[in-house]
């Protein structure tokens, strides 16, 4: 697969300088020119041989089971949106890249940068393949390009996330798909098409027809999909009924919530019950005494705030919240306040948006490393959540499911 999924609206631009003399040695990879903290994928299914993270450079080797190795050199030192060199770790290299890790096809494994020797020569990344050697840094480069030619598509994906299919084999599976060159609406064959897919998943109703010639409008004026898309998420269907029914969810329920759970309270909101009432049901339910069981206040408010900030509350906060629930305020109607306090829509502003995206075009919930990685995109720059839903939409995953 091709190592890189540039950011935003960018693109690659490969340097093709494979044997390039560099006066003290020979250029052992091909440079592939984009833009900083596009994302790095696993070219293969492979095994992380060698992980440098340091003020020198970041990089990191690949080994396949046939036991050729890949090279990433230049990985991102630099804190979004500037060229600080500070080097933060969340910003060098995924969730779980370490030395003897296995990764798969498509995988997430790092961010492009400027490290090492690059940072004058612009972020890009240093990509190399070696021939099986007991010892990756005796392994003999050779040149990548034909193998680069030859890749299939840039699509995240890895451990379950993502079914990667050349073109050829996504037209088969899901013939609905109608190659990006033929319409720039792909997987659908039109611009109308496209528009009442998103009313459907995002908003859950059918648009009228007034809506979709609006839409259809936007898009002939040059409103990209991604930024039509995009542009839902900030729809009253998404902001007061599924993205608070997300927020409860996981104040409940903990970890990345379902696509099933949030779905089914989602068309009970629809349908007529308050948040309000979906709280209390919620807190009732077998479900939830099934993973809490029986608790005092304390040990509730505990449960909750774990849940949604992902830390140990203070023993204020414990005491702040016991003391609500003993002058009378219900759990429900304790957790619905701290799920839409401004403290906690805040710092999951980005998590709930990649979480509603996932729902609404995939039908469930990403990884944890997908979250992780998609949720910082989004807050670092204007185009990344653009970016996830473009490698949404031209993968195969999305195109058999609206087929």
């Amino acid at each position: 697969m091709y190592p890189i999924v540039p950011a935003g609206r960018t693109s690659v631009n490969r340097l093709r300088n494979y044997g390039q003399n560099r006066g003290s040695h020979i250029h052992a990879g091909e440079d592939m020119m984009a833009a900083k903290l596009s994302l790095l994928l696993a070219v293969t299914d492979a095994t992380v041989v060698r992980k440098v993270f340091s003020s020198g450079g970041n990089y990191l080797y690949l080994r396949d089971a046939d036991g050729y190795l890949y090279g990433y050199l230049h990985i991102n030192n630099d804190t979004p949106g500037t060229d600080d060199g500070k080097n933060p770790a969340a910003w060098a290299f995924a969730p779980g890249i370490v030395e003897g890790a296995k990764v798969k096809r498509g995988q997430q494994i790092a961010w492009v940068g400027d490290s090492g020797n690059a940072e004058n020569s612009g972020s890009h990344l240093h990509f190399e393949i070696r021939k099986p050697n007991v010892k990756w840094y005796w392994a003999q480069a050779i040149d990548p390009a034909p193998s680069l030619d030859a890749a299939s598509p840039a699509v995240p994906g890895g451990s379950g996330e993502t079914t990667t299919t050349t073109s050829t084999t996504t037209t088969t599976t899901a013939p609905a798909r109608v190659p990006a060159a033929s319409s720039p609406y792909a997987p659908f064959d039109s611009a109308s098409a496209l528009v009442v897919q998103q009313s459907r998943d995002f908003l859950g109703r059918t648009p009228s027809s007034s809506w979709t010639s609006a839409a259809v409008r936007s898009l002939q004026k040059g409103t990209t999909p991604e930024a039509f898309i995009e542009q839902q998420l900030a729809d009253p269907a998404v902001t007061t009924v599924v993205n608070p029914v997300i927020r409860l969810y996981t104040a409940y329920f903990g970890g990345i919530p379902s696509y099933s759970g949030v779905n089914y309270w989602v068309n009970a909101v629809r349908k007529g019950t308050s948040l309000d009432s979906a709280s209390a049901q919620m807190v009732a339910s077998s479900k939830f005494k099934s993973v809490a069981g029986s608790m005092d206040d304390a040990a509730f408010a505990r449960r909750i705030h774990r849940n949604l900030f992902g830390a140990e509350p203070s023993a204020k906060v414990v005491g702040e919240m016991t003391l609500m629930l003993g002058h009378g305020l219900s759990r429900g109607a304790l957790t619905r306040a701290v799920c839409e306090s401004a403290k906690y829509r805040a710092a999951s502003a980005s998590r709930t948006r990649v979480i509603s995206v996932y729902h609404a075009m995939l039908r469930r919930s990403p990884a944890q490393t997908w979250l992780s990685s998609w949720s910082a995109a989004d807050k670092a720059r204007a185009t990344g959540m653009a970016t996830l839903i473009s490698s949404i939409r031209g993968g195969a995953e999305y195109a058999k499911r609206v087929g």
